[in-house]
């Protein structure tokens, strides 16, 4: 059974929200995957409530989700309560990891192989795949990398480079995109959680309404490169390789 969050019609009359998996796991930090929830729920919704005096809803639906979706016990004893299984969540648009507790030199091994299969198959529905600081681990797990940049936290990328020796690790970037589509995002180490939230609310909402959830947040972000990154990626020509290509190669050569 599919628990949704708790949203409200958009009186507005926009599109409907878009689908968001925080993938709950075993190592999950809670911090982070709370914090990635809070903070989609709380896009365009908090603004208009403190600026404008105004409710709406957020234009993301954020759902915890596990192999399961039976409760679950976080990487520090921290009681997670998932709100739909691998089977049973409805169609994703993002599915995102958040950074997992897991020693760099121990390989993740078939752990969780049945989440990485699960990702692929919504990669291959259409959805952005998107991790976390050490989260990287598993998406790496998945081989949808293979041939292209990625980072992680910086103490992990050196073990990452060994065991995917196919993937490019950058530690010094604070976020990479990769794919047809730019449709795998990650972000680098510690905090860079927050730079991925307003990544994908840049990418998928505006870059207007991240700056206003950096703000009110206090999240200090660098608005010249990554947030006309966001902006630019929000277009159709990203079905071209060589204009997303293009794309990237000027929003990184921004200044």
């Amino acid at each position: 059974m599919v628990i949704s969050a708790t949203t409200r019609p958009d009186s507005a009359g926009s599109a409907p929200p878009l689908t968001v998996a925080l993938l709950a796991l075993p190592d999950s930090t809670a911090s982070t995957l709370f914090g990635l929830y809070d903070l989609l729920l709380g896009t365009r919704r908090d603004w208009q409530m403190l600026v404008h005096q105004t409710e709406v809803d957020s234009p993301f639906r954020p759902l915890i989700v596990s192999r399961d979706g039976l409760p679950l016990q976080g990487a520090n004893g921290v009681l997670i309560q998932p709100q739909t299984s691998l089977e049973d969540a409805p169609p994703l648009d993002v599915v995102v990891i958040s950074d997992l507790a897991v020693s760099p030199w121990q390989p993740l091994g078939e752990r969780y192989d049945i989440e990485a299969q699960w990702m692929c198959e919504r990669y291959a529905a259409g959805a952005t795949l998107a991790s976390a600081c050490s989260g990287a681990v598993l998406l790496a797990r998945t081989g949808l990398l293979a041939g292209h940049e990625g980072t992680s936290h910086w103490g992990y990328c050196e073990a990452l480079q060994r065991e995917h020796p196919d993937i490019r690790w950058q530690p010094s970037k604070a976020l990479v995109t990769a794919g047809v589509g730019q449709r795998l995002v990650m972000a680098g180490s510690g905090t860079s959680w927050h730079a991925l939230a307003l990544f994908l609310i840049a990418r998928f909402v505006g870059a207007e309404e991240a700056m206003q959830m950096a703000r009110l947040n206090l999240l200090d972000w660098d608005a010249t490169s990554p947030l006309a990154y966001a902006a630019m990626m929000r277009t159709a020509q990203l079905a071209d390789p060589a204009i997303a290509h293009c794309q990237e190669w000027a929003a990184l050569h921004y200044e």
